[in-house]
């Protein structure tokens, strides 16, 4: 198979309650031996894994394990994670710690959560941003990202569009991701080509090889993963939320309340 990316989340459990996400009811997570299918099922010419949640060290040793798997299975591909930074903030020893852990596995970069919707979930911003400070002072090899305000917020609002032509904005899809893919699955094995998993999915990765998923890609599915559709939302609720608030997993109900303009 031609070069890809792929995003795992392997847990919905979070330490914090955010106001904008949708997985802060659930507390499912995949097990080991899932793990071991969706890595198995893979293909070669994965160029990237990123694991996330949730909150991946809600699930600890899982996290451990997968990024283990994927060293095993993949050792010329990238690792990294998404965290919100709190199970490893609590001083400038247990950063390191952590730090040297995630790297000492086959992590180069862990991108972490520095917003307003964070903090309103529990999160102290200012620790969280101190463990970029105080890697980057150490030199520690681990890159250390931001997510912030401004990549949390959005999705609607479009610029130069009607009010009744809101567009969801900031999609991953684009013609790149013809040539490069970028797959992401859910804690039950559906394999999606969205971020948020707005469309429907592709099929269950759990129970069938990436190959044989992609190999029975509609039209629509395959004009989706090209940014070719836009879902235009049409309900006046809706987009007085989008416009006042912003929460870009609000795109989730907007497409379902969304025409489709080909």
């Amino acid at each position: 198979m031609k070069e890809y990316k792929f995003n795992i989340s392997i847990t919905e459990k979070c330490n914090l309650r955010c106001p904008h996400c949708y997985t802060r009811n659930t507390q499912d997570s995949l097990k080991t031996k899932d793990v071991d299918t969706i890595v198995g099922n893979l293909e070669e010419g994965m160029r990237r894994v990123k694991i996330e949640g949730g909150e991946p060290y809600c699930e600890r040793e899982l996290f451990y394990y997968t990024i283990t798997k994927f060293r095993q299975r993949f050792p010329g591909a990238e690792i990294r994670a998404n965290s919100n930074g709190v199970a490893f903030y609590k001083n400038k020893d247990s950063i390191l710690k952590e730090a040297d852990t995630l790297y000492s596995l086959g992590v180069t970069r862990l991108r972490i959560s520095l917003d307003k919707f964070h903090e309103d979930g529990g999160a102290d911003l200012d620790k969280v941003a101190s463990i970029r400070t105080i890697l980057e002072e150490m030199h520690h090899p681990l890159e250390i990202r931001h997510m912030s305000l401004d990549q949390a917020v959005a999705i609607g609002a479009a610029e130069d569009l009607p009010k009744e032509q809101q567009e969801k904005r900031n999609c991953l899809n684009s013609k790149d991701c013809l040539d490069l893919p970028y797959f992401f699955t859910n804690i039950k094995g559906e394999l999606y080509t969205c971020g948020w998993k707005l469309i429907p999915p592709l099929g269950n990765i759990l129970n069938s090889k990436l190959g044989d998923l992609c190999a029975r890609m509609d039209e629509t599915q395959k004009k989706l993963l090209a940014g070719d559709v836009k879902f235009l939302a049409t309900n006046d609720y809706l987009l007085d939320i989008l416009n006042s608030k912003g929460e870009c997993m609000l795109c989730k109900e907007v497409f379902h309340n969304a025409k489709t303009k080909e």
